[in-house]
């Protein structure tokens, strides 16, 4: 599977890696850009590019941070963001979350094999569950590669 990322169509922001709260306006402003600015939109970056950003001032002289809230729940710029390991390092993720399809058919199938390992007494169990993802409209996202 490609990922969103590397699907064809998503958009970039904060090329340079300074991650400044323009730059997270930025992201937004990509999305608005194609018209897919909408509820449901969100940031999802790694867990270490989370704490930069819980870290760093939206303007100077203030306490004010960028990320706001804890990894799991905050909110960037009016929008929800979260962390997840399933993000590449340095990397963070803004879009329109809704516009995504996941596709299943089929139902969950599980097979056991009583004669795997006899002579242990093991029974292998084997599970398969047929889905695919999908991005209906692959502008409604961009990708920061560089959080830094």
């Amino acid at each position: 599977p490609q990922g969103i990322v590397g699907t064809t169509g998503v958009g970039t922001f904060d090329t340079d890696g300074t991650n400044t709260y323009a730059d997270i306006l930025s992201a937004q402003t990509d999305v608005a850009t194609v018209n897919a600015l909408r509820p449901g939109c969100a940031y999802v970056a790694d867990p270490a590019s989370a704490a930069l950003l819980m870290a760093r001032s939206r303007f100077a002289s203030t306490d004010t941070p960028i990320w706001d809230g804890s990894m799991l729940s905050g909110t960037m710029a009016g929008f929800p963001c979260r962390s997840t390991n399933q993000m590449s390092a340095n990397t963070m993720l803004f879009g329109w979350w809704t516009s995504t399809i996941m596709a299943e058919w089929g139902v969950l199938e599980l097979m056991t094999n009583p004669y795997s390992d006899f002579t242990r007494g093991l029974t292998a169990i084997r599970a398969w569950y047929t889905m695919d993802f999908a991005m209906r409209y692959p502008a409604a996202f961009t990708y920061d590669s560089s959080v830094a």
